[in-house]
C-alpha cells in the first residue's frame, strides 16, 4: 500500500496526462478542421449541393465517403461525413 505522498504524486501524474492529451486532441482536432474548412472553401466556386439531397444523394456522398476511404484522403473522409452527419440531424 502506497504512502499518502505516493498517492498524491500519482494523482497529480493522472491530472498531467489528462490536460496533456486534452492539448493534444484540442491541436490535432484543430488542425483538422482547418484543413476540412480550407478543402470546403476551396470548392466553393467550382462545387455545391453537398447539402441540397436533390442536386448531391446520399447514396452519392456515401460512395464519395467510401472512395475517399480507399484513396486514404482523410480530409475529404471528415468533409463527406460531416456532410452526412449535417444531413442525418435534418439540417439539409
Amino acid at each position: 500500500m502506497g504512502s499518502m505522498r505516493d498517492r498524491i504524486e500519482e494523482q497529480y501524474h493522472d491530472e498531467m496526462h489528462r490536460e496533456n492529451e486534452r492539448g493534444r486532441i484540442g491541436t490535432a482536432i484543430g488542425a483538422f478542421c482547418h484543413q476540412m474548412k480550407n478543402r470546403m472553401f476551396a470548392c466553393v466556386d467550382r462545387k455545391s449541393g453537398w447539402d441540397n439531397r436533390h442536386q448531391s444523394p446520399d447514396a452519392t456522398l456515401q460512395k464519395q465517403l467510401q472512395a475517399a476511404v480507399i484513396d486514404r484522403d482523410w480530409v475529404s473522409v471528415g468533409n463527406y461525413a460531416m456532410m452526412l452527419d449535417f444531413r442525418s440531424k435534418g439540417q439539409a
